[in-house]
């Protein structure tokens, strides 16, 4: 490291742009769901004054005296996480303000087939909104917004009376569908027992989260658990009771499993499984290890005895050029070894 004059002041100037960067950052932040914008802001100014004059960020937290002995790695952390959050709001704003677009389209589009006459610029009006969402430019949307909305209202203007009568009636209409969509989704989505995800919806599941741990470079784990000797429950207390642990064990699952992002799923039978988004072996392990000892305490009882239950789990880390065939495959053949073994361990695969 050059620690002359001239390295001296390329490292003072490396410091003051960072500190503006930090400022910038918190004054033009976006203010997300999460109610805590004015907490980031302040964060962003403890990281300017620990950067500048290695104050500690936390209380308590030990200062930076020298630039070597920053918390470079916290504040990367910091900021990576603030990136990601501000973008998940973007993308989940663009995607919102998309389908009310879409649906404007859909709904104008029923008005025209159920005998209002919709002049012929409405018509094209809806064609260029169509062409300019699919183009992902929000100024072309927001000028064919504008022409449309223009071109609606003087046609509504004329038939106030009817118009409004046929959109109550096609509010009604799709609300009642929404309903019965999202329902029937659900239905298809979620086994009926447990509650939890279904096989093909993990199925869909898992190929989406290995396309986006790729593309976005983070770690990945998929877990699959196993009850160990599940038949002999149902044979010795009966079917209920094998229902019971079958309910008990998903609540297990969703209590350890606990991020919003981790996707649980009833693979079949007593057999589950799980996808971990940003994790890694030196998380997965742990985590397969704490899930095999509360499986043991799942306090189900029968005749007034608690019945004995263990589960034995194979997991697999994405690898650079996995599929999710190979990842599922991998942690399959683990979680045989952990059965073959013995039952009630953990094996990576």
């Amino acid at each position: 490291m050059d620690n002359g004059p001239d390295g001296a002041a390329l490292t003072d100037s490396a410091i003051d742009a960072l500190a503006g960067i930090l400022r910038s950052t918190g004054r033009y932040a976006f203010e997300l769901d999460d109610g805590r914008h004015e907490e980031f802001v302040a964060a962003c100014e403890a990281w300017v004054r620990h950067v500048t004059m290695g104050a500690p960020v936390l209380p308590g937290a030990p200062e930076g005296g020298t630039a070597a002995q920053r918390a470079w790695g916290e504040l990367g952390l910091f900021y990576r996480d603030r990136r990601r959050s501000e973008q998940s709001f973007v993308n989940s704003r663009i995607t919102a303000f998309k389908g009310i677009i879409w649906q404007l389209v859909d709904g104008l589009r029923v008005l025209s087939q159920s005998g209002v006459s919709t002049e012929a610029a409405i018509q094209e009006s809806l064609r260029q909104l169509e062409r300019s969402v699919e183009t992902e430019s929000l100024e072309r949307v927001r000028t064919a917004f504008a022409r449309a909305v223009g071109d609606i209202n003087s046609a509504l203007r004329r038939r106030r009376e009817e118009t409004d009568c046929q959109l109550h009636r096609m509010s009604s209409r799709m609300e009642s569908l929404r309903e019965d969509l999202l329902s029937a989704r659900r239905a298809t989505e979620l086994d009926p027992l447990t509650r939890l995800y279904n096989r093909g919806a993990f199925d869909d599941a898992l190929k989406r989260y290995v396309d986006l741990a790729a593309l976005s470079s983070q770690p990945l784990a998929l877990m699959m658990i196993d009850l160990d000797h599940f038949k002999s429950i149902n044979d010795v207390h009966g079917h209920q009771c094998g229902d019971q642990v079958i309910v008990a064990a998903a609540h297990i699952l969703t209590r350890t499993l606990l991020r919003k992002n981790d996707f649980v799923a009833r693979y079949g039978g007593e057999e589950y499984a799980a996808i971990l988004l940003d994790t890694g072996l030196e998380h997965a392990r742990p985590l397969a290890e704490r899930l095999r000892v509360r499986m043991t305490e799942l306090g189900v009882t029968a005749a007034g005895k608690p019945v004995a239950v263990t589960c034995s789990i194979g997991f697999a880390v994405l690898r650079p050029d996995d599929t999710p065939d190979g990842l599922l495959a991998r942690a399959d053949a683990a979680l045989y070894r952990a059965k073959a073994a013995g039952r009630n361990r953990v094996e990576q695969g």
